[in-house]
């Protein structure tokens, strides 16, 4: 009886051509994708205009935070590069300088951004700013409110200079500033006052201020709160928390926690509650 011998070596050859040991084949190696980082840097003045700022640097590092490139902005304050990777860190030197102070430096770092999200920087250099296209006017708001046994405090979406207890049902809001482009509407502005009622709840109310059908008396807005904030139980862990609503560009109704409190005070059921975007955030 005959017997056919195969070597191993044949067998080998042979196993290769039937594609037997593709599984050692290397693997072919993968092309870097490409990606555009970009972030606008700006100004803004009183009424919400905004301009290019040239006055700052970005610093692209490594994991260990040694500076790979360096960028400057173009003439509308635009820095754009091109990236292979996903995620970048670098760091912003940016000229700072507010009222009367003197110029100085805003140093700030980022960690793993993602290099496919457009980033701002939003600078503060009250000498360049130009508010010649706005129309400001400055004085005081009497808010007029349900009667509190204490008031805690205030917000406002306006800057304001201090405020007072008058008595139970009325809060001064002093030296306000409110702005806007000439020729323009004057945007819709928002006042709250927080602290405990009779029963020693802890309880907020607030309003809107349309600036446009407000009428002065001496100097000084009068505005009847009766919008109501809701209590929202925080889930354990509880920490530092801060709440505030943008509508149409402009931020109402600022509040923040701490640990050892367990709700938080939000205003939801006010007439532009369907406009506002209602962010609610560890601090």
């Amino acid at each position: 009886m005959n017997k056919l011998l195969i070597s191993p070596l044949l067998l080998t050859v042979f196993l290769q051509a039937c594609g037997g040991s593709s599984s050692d084949a290397p693997e072919p190696p993968l092309e870097p994708v490409e990606r555009t980082f970009s972030l606008t840097s700006q100004l803004t003045n009183s009424c919400g205009v905004t301009s290019a700022f040239m006055d700052i640097e970005l610093l692209l590092q490594d994991e260990t935070w040694q500076t790979i490139t360096s960028h400057k902005p173009d003439e509308n304050g635009v820095i754009s590069f091109v990236t292979d990777n996903e995620y970048i860190n670098y760091t912003l030197v940016a000229k700072d300088q507010k009222g009367v102070e003197a110029q100085g430096l805003n140093v700030v770092s980022f960690y793993q951004a993602s290099s496919s999200t457009a980033a701002h920087y939003q600078a503060q250099f009250d000498e360049q700013l130009d508010n010649s296209s706005c129309e400001c006017v400055t004085q005081n708001l009497k808010l007029t409110h349900s009667p509190l046994e204490t008031q805690t405090k205030v917000t406002s979406s306006l800057s304001f200079d201090s405020w007072v207890t008058i008595d139970s049902q009325n809060t001064l809001f002093e030296g306000v500033k409110a702005c806007k482009v000439k020729d323009g509407d004057w945007p819709l502005h928002s006042f709250s006052v927080a602290g405990t009622n009779v029963n020693q709840d802890i309880v907020a109310v607030g309003e809107f201020l349309d600036l446009n059908a407000a009428v002065s008396d001496e100097g000084v807005w009068t505005l009847f709160a009766i919008q109501s904030a809701r209590t929202y139980e925080l889930k354990q862990p509880y920490q530092n928390t801060s709440s505030v609503q943008l509508i149409k560009g402009t931020k109402h109704f600022a509040t923040e926690v701490s640990t050892d409190e367990q709700s938080l005070l939000i205003f939801d059921t006010h007439p532009y509650v369907s406009e506002a975007i209602i962010n609610l955030k560890p601090m």
